[in-house]
């Protein structure tokens, strides 16, 4: 499946990923990761150009990333307004309804 998606090369720069009084090492993390968040975002920006309609754990699965890492970005987009519920629900990889989100 993940050879249909051609990736974005770069996503949108997000909200920093550390606060101005953070020590210096948190600082240093946080410059590390964003190259790491923005790719994350791209290749689920890309799975949803592809795919359109995708609940969490699709996504995952076609990202192929860690459920943590690819939640949470989905929570950032969608904060920022990029995603949005589409009113619809499939079943989870339990059975249990989950959403099913789209690019807005």
């Amino acid at each position: 499946m993940n050879d249909q998606i051609t990736l974005a090369l770069y996503a949108e720069p997000s909200r920093p990923l550390s606060r101005a009084g953070d020590p210096e090492t948190s600082r240093q993390a946080a410059a590390r990761n964003a190259d790491s968040a923005q790719a994350v975002e791209a290749r689920i920006r890309a799975s949803f150009t592809a795919f359109a309609y995708l609940t969490d754990d699709e996504l995952c699965a076609v990202t192929e990333g860690l459920p943590a890492t690819i939640k949470t970005a989905r929570s950032r987009m969608k904060n920022r307004g990029e995603i949005v519920k589409t009113g619809l629900k499939r079943p989870s990889n339990t059975g249990s309804p989950m959403i099913v989100w789209r690019l807005a």
